[in-house]
């Protein structure tokens, strides 16, 4: 299986546009905490799961930056309980490792899908 080498510009804007721990990352990504810096350091590459993972959260990154203007309203709604999630907020969800699950909420949402 192929190594993919994880970028620490994703990961540190990861970090800073949701404002989590280097654990709270690792648990999004499913993997060690030890494991995140290995990436940041350029010590180890990633393997295409966890890159698929990385990209659906850049994507979901990206989409927040299209619809929030705001860095305090994308963090505002990161913290709401949404119907759509079960009424759990959407950091809940991402904590969960469930990103995906996530930015498809917020798509259709932008789509203007509420459901």
């Amino acid at each position: 299986m192929a190594s993919i080498s994880v970028s620490r510009k994703e990961l540190e804007r990861t970090k800073q546009a949701l404002c989590l721990t280097w654990s709270e990352i690792s648990r999004i990504l499913d993997t060690t905490e030890r494991t995140i810096h290995r990436w940041r350091a350029g010590e180890s590459s990633t393997f295409p799961s966890f890159q698929r993972r990385l990209d659906c959260m850049n994507d979901l990154l990206d989409l927040m930056n299209e619809i929030f203007k705001k860095p305090e309203h994308c963090r505002e709604w990161l913290h709401k309980k949404i119907p759509a999630l079960h009424n759990r907020s959407p950091i809940e969800m991402l904590k969960a490792g469930r990103i995906q699950e996530v930015r498809e909420v917020l798509g259709r949402a932008a789509d203007g899908i509420l459901s």
